[in-house]
């Protein structure tokens, strides 16, 4: 860390201070601190759960916290070699699709429209439904297939039971 702004910013709901930081490889910029804590590269797995754990367990309301955490954990899954840790971070980055889809839902924010939003409706990640039980809803595919990727471990349980339980949209009893 090269350098802490003054005040805190506020970002969405969270609070915290800008930091300036220097990369391995000289490049340097400014990161919020929500995302950021001191990084060992032998440990990035690790550091990057812990960082996702921390943001999950803050249930914010917040479209903007949730897809800033949809960004970064869609941004570090794939640089983690395939295992546990990888399957954990991609189970965390399903999770924090299904806040985001919540609170796309519970609010009128015009960023659920647009943006970064509008590109996971592109790629087929979240859906909006119209009718029925309406909204926004996490593609259950992906829960099926982090589980089938990784039916061995214990997690796998955990993402078989919450891709049964996912809401699809649109349905009705009767």
């Amino acid at each position: 860390v090269l350098e802490r702004s003054k005040e805190p910013s506020t970002i969405g709901s969270t609070s915290k201070h800008w930091y300036r930081i220097e990369a391995p490889d000289g490049k340097s910029g400014w990161t919020f601190g929500s995302l950021s804590q001191p990084f060992d590269p032998s440990r990035k797995a690790e550091t990057f759960i812990e960082l996702g754990r921390r943001r999950l367990r803050l249930k914010s309301k917040a479209v903007a916290d949730w897809i800033e955490l949809v960004n970064f954990l869609g941004r570090v899954a794939p640089t983690i070699p395939k295992g546990e840790l990888n399957a954990r971070l991609r189970w965390m980055y399903i999770r924090a699709l299904q806040n985001l889809a919540q609170n796309c839902t519970q609010t009128n924010d015009k960023r659920c429209r647009t943006g970064p939003v509008a590109e996971l409706q592109r790629k087929r990640v979240l859906h909006y439904v119209d009718f029925g039980d309406s909204g926004f809803f996490v593609n259950t595919e992906l829960f099926w297939k982090l589980h089938d990727e990784y039916p061995k471990l214990p997690l796998a349980d955990e993402i078989g039971w919450a891709a049964a339980r996912n809401a699809m949209g649109g349905e009705c009893e009767g």
